[in-house]
């Protein structure tokens, strides 16, 4: 009873260790039917932007705009995000944030980061992450096109090509809502 109480500690302890020196995990691909499964209700793309609705029911959320909170979503509301500026929501142990692209796509979409769960052992949060893109169609409606984070410029140029889009660039200037 002794060995085997001590062999049950024994492999608890090298489990642990051997958690704590793991390299994070591996960020996915988000995509946007897992963005209005896990955290809004629907995102539609415009040519100013997103417009994002929050679901008529479940958890709500702190919307901070450009790092200064700007209140609680409500169910059913739609808000409007630009390519041009910073947009985090908040759950409780979750997060998914809108941030700025710099470069080649400035103005035309955004990097989305998302997050769920509570720290591993090693105090990293899961996190998926991908490049979204604001395209339009040959037949002139707007589509918003994800891309893995570690996509190049020009991946994300061919792929919009291959697929009869090209990217929407947006004025500074932030849409009425």
């Amino acid at each position: 009873m002794k060995n085997t109480v001590c062999l049950s500690v024994a492999l608890f302890l090298i489990s642990q260790l051997c958690c704590a020196n793991s390299p994070p995990a591996k960020e996915s691909t988000l995509s946007q039917a897992d963005l209005e499964h896990e955290y809004v209700g629907a995102i539609v793309p415009a040519v100013g932007g997103l417009t994002l609705q929050f679901k008529s029911n479940g958890a709500r959320c702190q919307i901070i705009r450009n790092g200064k909170p700007t209140g609680i979503s409500e169910y059913n509301q739609r808000i409007v995000v630009t390519p041009s500026e910073n947009l985090e929501l908040a759950f409780k142990n979750a997060t998914l944030s809108f941030r700025r692209l710099t470069g080649g796509f400035a103005n035309q979409g955004f990097l989305v980061e998302a997050t769920r769960g509570m720290p591993t052992a090693n105090n990293t949060v899961p996190k998926r992450a991908a490049i979204a893109i604001l395209a339009q169609k040959r037949s002139g409606g707007p589509e918003l096109q994800f891309f893995a984070k570690d996509s190049t410029l020009a991946e994300i140029k061919t792929a919009l090509k291959n697929n009869g889009l090209s990217p929407i660039t947006i004025s500074q200037e932030k849409p009425a809502q």
